[in-house]
């Protein structure tokens, strides 16, 4: 992940000042993460643990467990050498077509992919809020008197 994220922090340009901040946070994140899992949580739980003595508690087989009759019902299947060999296809056919559908989106203008406001056009608005009983109030009286009248087609 942070080798994936780190190259965005040095995106020059227009989105450069917005971009920059989620990478490099984003990676130090990951790597005190990394330190803590590594180093300070080992640590703690020998400090915490190291009074206490092993005892060996009788378990149940594997097989006759919840959770390994979940997971044999829905992923043996898969992992069944003779059949699963076709049905991994199935579902790699599956998930790739799900993947295409989804891109596809973009292409049909379902979805509206945007990278800044306002499709980055050098114009800006300016918003004037007047009481529906002032002169001026329907919009071309304000824009005069306040020098921004422009003449349109």
């Amino acid at each position: 992940m942070i080798a994936a994220l780190l190259p965005l922090a040095f995106v020059t340009g227009l989105m450069g000042p917005y971009m920059s901040p989620i990478p490099i946070n984003a990676s130090m994140g990951m790597l005190i993460s990394l330190a803590v899992a590594f180093v300070l949580t080992p640590w703690a739980s020998y400090l915490a643990l190291r009074h206490v003595k092993p005892h060996h508690a009788e378990t149940t087989p594997l097989e006759q467990t919840r959770w390994f009759a979940l997971f044999h019902a829905n992923l043996g299947p898969f992992l069944n050498a003779d059949k699963g060999r076709r049905r991994r296809g199935i579902l790699f056919v599956v998930i790739l077509a799900l993947i295409v559908a989804s891109v596809s989106l973009v292409g049909v203008k379902w979805v509206v992919l945007k990278m800044l406001p306002f499709d980055n056009k050098s114009e800006f608005q300016v918003v004037v809020d007047m009481h529906g009983d002032q002169p001026g109030a329907d919009g071309a009286g304000a824009r005069r008197s306040g020098g921004l009248h422009r003449p349109g087609p």
